[in-house]
């Protein structure tokens, strides 16, 4: 009975995938041999295995070793860039994305990783300017309407807030202060409901969501009360 379990366990151990029995420094070598010969797609293979074998290894073999002008750079930036981003290290995450963008400027999805990676650092302003980029390019990108939508729409809301707070101060406000308040709110309406209510009709355009239908309503009640 223990002779057959331990031939069971090393049938299964012998199936497992070779690359799971290598070190970093072997794979990496492979690694070599296949930029050499310019098979970048097994290169960009070998090295993904590198990388969740030894991810420290890697990051310097690309460093050291990898001509960023070689085919298999951007996406080896990538592998790079997506394991941080698992491994929640999003400052190194960061590092390499932007590394990526330079690699290779055009690709909308390198800038859209660039994007999500601001936006979980903290960094909204970065992520809209990376975002707005990516519609000049994309009209219709979903991910770049969806948080510019959403984005707007929330600096609407704290306007809004602002000026109803204001106004709410005011004990018995006359004409002129009540035409003032309308006017504020008509500016925030126009300078960000707007803009809003645009890119979340193109997110409706692509995909069907409850919650873009839901806010655009919300808007479009705030804008009958603020015209009346």
């Amino acid at each position: 009975m223990r002779t057959t379990t331990l031939l069971l366990c090393f049938a299964i151990f012998s199936a497992l995938p070779t690359h799971l029995h290598a070190n970093g420094d072997e794979v990496l070598s492979k690694v070599s041999v296949a930029l050499e010969n310019k098979l970048w797609d097994e290169a960009v293979t070998l090295f993904r295995q590198a990388t969740y074998i030894d991810a420290e290894k890697s990051e310097l073999f690309y460093s050291n070793k990898v001509e960023k002008s070689c085919q298999a750079a951007p996406q080896m930036a990538h592998t790079l860039a997506t394991y941080h981003k698992e491994k929640k290290n999003y400052n190194k995450s960061l590092s390499f994305c932007k590394e990526l963008t330079q690699l290779n400027p055009n690709e909308v999805s390198y800038r859209l990783l660039l994007a999500e990676i601001e936006l979980l650092l903290g960094n909204n302003d970065n992520a809209l300017q990376l975002y707005t980029s990516v519609l000049q390019q994309e009209p219709g990108n979903l991910s770049a309407n969806i948080f510019i939508g959403n984005y707007y729409y929330l600096i609407a809301e704290d306007k809004r807030m602002e000026v109803e707070s204001k106004f709410n101060r005011v004990h018995s406000p006359n004409k002129a202060q009540y035409a003032r308040y309308k006017d504020d709110l008509c500016k925030v309406l126009e300078e960000h409901y707007s803009k809003a209510t645009f890119h979340l009709e193109k997110v409706l355009e692509s995909f069907t969501s409850v919650e873009v239908k839901r806010t655009l309503g919300q808007i479009k009640l705030l804008e009958k009360e603020i015209r009346k």
